[in-house]
C-alpha cells in the first residue's frame, strides 16, 4: 500500500479568503501519522520547512480535510503533506502528496459573474429603472 494520501486537493473557500485542503482516509496499515506544511513561494521541501498546518500520528482514524483561513486574497499558497511510515518514523513525501491553491475574497465568483451580466439584468440592481 502507498504511505501517500489518495485525492489531495486544494480549492479556495467560500467563507472569505480561505484554502480547504481535503484527502482521502490515508492507510492505516502503513503510517501512523502525517503533518501538513505550507510556504507562499514554493512547495516545502522537507518535514521542517514552511509552516504547520496540521498534525496528527498514533493509531488513528485522522481527519481527511482543513481550512486554512490564515491566508491573503491574491496569493497562492503551497500545501505538502508527509506521512510518517510505520516501523521506521521516517516522514515520507513525494509529487502525489502536494497541492496548491489561489485565495480568493469573499464572494469573488459570486460578483464575478454579476460583472458578466447584460446591463439589462443589473438595472434594477443598481438602483436605475
Amino acid at each position: 500500500m502507498s504511505v501517500f494520501p489518495e485525492n489531495l486537493a486544494a480549492r479556495a473557500g467560500f467563507e472569505g479568503p480561505q484554502i480547504v485542503v481535503t484527502w482521502d482516509n490515508l492507510d492505516l496499515t502503513s503510517i501512523d501519522g502525517y503533518k501538513i506544511m505550507r510556504k507562499k513561494v514554493s512547495y516545502p521541501v522537507d518535514a521542517d520547512d514552511g509552516k504547520l498546518m496540521v498534525e496528527e500520528y498514533g493509531a488513528g482514524p485522522f481527519q481527511t480535510s482543513f481550512v486554512d483561513t490564515e491566508v491573503e486574497t491574491g496569493e497562492v499558497y503551497y500545501y505538502q503533506m508527509f506521512t510518517r511510515e510505520i516501523g521506521t518514523g521516517d516522514l515520507k513525501t513525494g509529487i502525489i502528496a502536494r497541492v496548491s491553491a489561489l485565495a480568493l475574497e469573499t464572494q469573488f465568483f459570486r460578483k464575478r459573474l454579476f460583472t458578466l451580466l447584460p446591463p439589462l439584468y443589473t438595472q434594477a440592481d443598481q438602483g436605475i429603472m
